[in-house]
């Protein structure tokens, strides 16, 4: 959401906490906060905003989509587009560099390691931590 959109919100809230959390939930419905995250991650969990709980948020839902005839929350089709490369791109690609130079590491000490006894003191360090760094892959 643009900082126009969300003093949009705060000011039709008028100092009412719960509303301004209720129209957030009602405008992240529309133009789906949750996109430029990768799915199932936390930033996307924080953010999604289901059918169910929208059911209850028809008032507010009305009022965004009032907002949007004047120009506010609108999710555009460039914006989807770059969410989605944000989520299904980047992110995993993030993640898999991070797999790819965390193998190099503990191939690295693992091969000091094997070219001699004396050489697993120093090969030892670098293979265990980075086995210990290894991501989590949320995006799978």
């Amino acid at each position: 959401m643009h900082p126009d959109e969300k003093a949009k919100i705060h000011a039709q809230a008028n100092g009412d906490a719960a509303e301004e959390k209720r129209l957030t939930q009602a405008a992240c419905y529309l133009v789906q906060c949750w996109a430029e995250f990768p799915p199932n991650s936390a930033a996307y969990q924080q953010n999604y905003v289901s059918v169910v709980e929208a059911a209850g948020l028809e008032k507010e839902i009305s009022w965004v989509q009032s907002q949007q005839a004047q120009g506010f929350f609108n999710y555009t089709v460039p914006q989807q587009f770059v969410d989605y490369v944000k989520a299904n791109t980047i992110a995993p690609a993030k993640d898999a560099l991070k797999v790819a130079t965390g193998a190099s590491s503990v191939a690295g000490g693992i091969g000091i390691c094997a070219g001699s006894g004396a050489g697993c003191i120093v090969g030892a360090a670098p293979a265990g931590l980075e086995l210990r760094r290894v991501p989590r892959c949320d995006w799978a």
